[in-house]
């Protein structure tokens, strides 16, 4: 994009074009039409980057939040047992330990089951949205590619290309990535319930432990679309994807 916009600065005043080539009412030859021009698409460019980039974070940001509540519930159920223990030191009476214990277990996993629907919720405002980038991304890098392989020239063009390129594979790594360790951080979250001191709660808390290990079994996944995982294995997939379309494309044009 940088690209796009940094061009027509560094041209000759003849042979300077608009960052986006589209068809104008009016003729840009003089200066004051051409750098209105120039203004009004620098504008528009930034603000639809600035766009796009802040969807990509918002959406990883959420995913990355779902999986810092993991953690935050992963310390808070290691503590517990340490607190049981701590207040019988102090000869708190059982029954206010027990009440202690109950109220907390009550909150946890309220907070487990809040956070499953926190990523649900996620899944069904933003798969579809996901899956449109995923599919326009995988086109482009196809054909990225093969405009760069059969380019002679390393032009600037060449290096605007390559930059875009760079960039729309390292968007599908920010997706996959954050859907990856959000993935694994759920599952995470059972064996560090598992590893807690369960002889120091009661017998009613050990059930409700079993129920929240047996709900953690099945991870948190964040889909694009309805049938793709974002994971490193669905980004390989994709680059995978991409390679096949750019030997297509290579043999139609031989």
């Amino acid at each position: 994009m940088m690209n796009l916009l940094v061009l027509p600065l560094v041209t000759n005043g003849e042979n300077r074009t608009l960052p986006m080539n589209v068809w104008l009412p009016y003729p840009v030859d003089s200066d004051t039409s051409y750098w209105l021009t120039y203004s009004h698409q620098t504008l528009g460019t930034l603000l639809l980057g600035t766009g796009a980039v802040g969807s990509t974070l918002m959406i990883n940001g959420f995913m990355h939040q779902v999986r810092c509540q993991f953690e935050i519930l992963s310390s808070r159920f290691q503590k517990l047992p340490q607190i049981i223990k701590r207040l019988q030191l102090l000869k708190k009476p059982n029954h206010l330990i027990y009440e202690y214990e109950k109220k907390s277990m009550k909150l946890y996993v309220q907070h487990h089951l809040y956070i499953f629907r926190v990523a649900d919720t996620i899944n069904d405002i933003f798969k579809s949205v996901i899956f449109q980038q995923f599919c326009i991304s995988s086109i482009v890098v196809s054909a990225s590619i093969f405009q760069l392989s059969t380019r002679p020239d390393k032009d600037m063009e060449f290096i605007m290309v390559f930059c875009y390129l760079i960039c729309v594979l390292v968007e599908f790594l920010i997706y996959s990535w954050f859907g990856n360790e959000l993935m694994l951080e759920s599952l995470n979250f059972q064996k560090s319930v598992y590893q807690i001191d369960w002889t120091a709660l009661s017998i009613g808390s050990g059930k409700d432990l079993v129920f929240i290990m047996m709900r953690a079994s099945k991870p948190v996944i964040m889909y694009c679309g309805h049938f793709i995982i974002l994971s490193l294995e669905s980004y390989l997939g994709i680059l995978k994807a991409s390679y096949s379309v750019f030997n297509i494309l290579r043999r139609s044009s031989n």
